[in-house]
């Protein structure tokens, strides 16, 4: 095959339509453009550019300047942020300026629709603000023209928020950049609530910790690590000890884990951030949890089913290796984790790393939660089955009858039977359930086969 002569090649850049690469096309306008001079020569690149892109033609002549003499100033913040950081701006932007248009531009710098969101300020407020857009606004002191950009990214764990001006006004940038900082660090409607990862307002059910049928030591040994912790932190304080824990909570699902960590959301006053499985995905995910909860701390941080995150690295490799990795460090490492407690759940303790659940500073303490006892047993079949008529039944044959069940499992029973009560129009006047043994046995038999279908297979 014949090889491009020297001028066949020049001939091929100067006449294409598209170059690939910005490098090439810069230097091959310099060559064309050698008999204007270094002015001439600018003036003409922003022409072009101008005309490849509407945003910045926009942009330049709402600023009344080029694409050279624009300041912009940036600020990149975590994704949980995204809530208190949209009201920040909206607070301050409309206090500082008027606003004369809002838009979009897409990344082929197509004009679109800004995109405006009703963000929580609490678990049953919200507030319409800007989060992906620009404004394009008029400064109510100046009469100078500025634009403001905002974009929280879907599928990332960071967005920005930018001041485009010229550089007349860039003081003016700098100072609404410092406002809306400073209003979101002193107005983070984020700190003391119940959160998920992105900073979303947990709707809790009221579980409180005397709903938790659980034997009172384990009660006890749990909520002095975390509410009696958070309730006496002068005082620890004042005796030298760390505002830092960490609780693994173990046992069979259903044993009443994640209805206990209910309960402590609900009663604990500092921040909660509860964490599932599918909110770690990568290593930078973990950090990004801690790094929110240092931020908002005194905090709990809730890790359900811990299994899942924090596997044993023996066997493993890649992203579960490199994601218990930064569990560890984050539990026991540089950073410090003063007012920050973990808690997490595990259903199978022994598929964690050993440096993870064998090692005081990580987890220094382990909760096993057994299966119900015959007074734990009567305990919950006494308060599920609540107000129905329950006078039929054998409650030490119903105790007896549900050893080995976890207390997921009691609840279910006790719904079940209740349910064929109420289908067989055996109730009360006012509706309330008459329970008869017969519906009892016959709740107690379908579970039994449904618990048994494992054995089957």
């Amino acid at each position: 095959m014949r090889s491009e002569t020297k001028n066949e090649k020049i001939r091929r850049i100067f006449n294409a339509d598209d170059f690939g690469d910005s490098s090439i096309e810069r230097d091959v306008m310099r060559l064309r453009d050698k008999n204007l001079s270094e002015s001439e020569k600018l003036n003409k690149i922003i022409r072009v550019a101008e005309e490849r892109s509407p945003r910045l033609s926009l942009f330049n002549e709402f600023l009344s300047c080029n694409v050279l003499s624009q300041i912009i100033n940036t600020k990149i913040f975590p994704k949980y942020r995204k809530p208190v950081v949209s009201v920040a701006v909206d607070h301050v932007i409309k206090e500082q300026f008027e606003i004369i248009q809002k838009m979009w531009f897409s990344y082929s710098d197509t004009i679109k629709p800004a995109n405006v969101e009703e963000v929580q300020t609490d678990i049953d407020k919200s507030q319409e603000v800007l989060v992906l857009g620009y404004y394009f606004m008029k400064h109510k002191e100046t009469g100078n023209n500025m634009i403001f950009g905002i974009d929280f990214i879907e599928g990332f764990n960071t967005g920005y928020i930018a001041m485009y001006t010229n550089e007349g006004d860039s003081k003016i940038a700098s100072k609404v950049m410092k406002d809306i900082i400073f209003w979101a660090r002193n107005n983070n409607f984020l700190k003391n609530k119940k959160i998920d990862t992105n900073g979303r307002f947990l709707k809790l059910d009221g579980t409180k910790m005397e709903d938790v049928i659980l034997k009172e030591e384990i009660k006890n040994r749990i909520k002095s690590g975390t509410i009696d912790m958070l309730a006496n932190v002068e005082k620890y304080k004042k005796n030298n000890l760390p505002i830092k824990r960490g609780i693994l909570m173990e046992g069979e699902p259903g044993t009443g884990k994640t209805l206990l960590a209910k309960a402590l959301a609900q009663e604990i006053e500092s921040t909660f951030i509860w964490v599932t499985a599918d909110d770690v995905t990568y290593p930078s995910d973990v950090s990004y949890i801690y790094d929110m909860a240092r931020e908002l701390s005194p905090t709990v941080v809730l890790f359900e089913d811990i299994d899942y995150i924090g596997k044993d690295r023996e066997g493993y490799s890649g992203s579960f290796d490199k994601i218990t990795g930064e569990l560890l460090n984050q539990l026991d490492g540089v950073q410090s984790n003063e007012g920050i407690i973990t808690l997490a759940s595990s259903n199978y303790p022994k598929a964690l790393d050993k440096a993870l659940r064998n090692r005081p500073g990580r987890f220094d303490i382990r909760v096993r939660f057994e299966l119900p006892d015959s007074v734990l047993r009567e305990k919950m079949l006494i308060k599920f089955f609540g107000p129905t008529d329950i006078s039929d039944l054998d409650m030490p044959d119903m105790v007896e009858k549900s050893d080995g069940y976890t207390g997921a499992y009691i609840k279910e029973l006790v719904v079940a039977t209740v349910m064929l009560a109420v289908t067989k129009e055996s109730t009360m006047e006012d509706g309330t359930a008459i329970v008869k043994k017969e519906f009892f046995e016959e709740a107690f038999n379908q579970l039994e086969e449904s618990r048994n279908l494992d054995d089957k297979e």
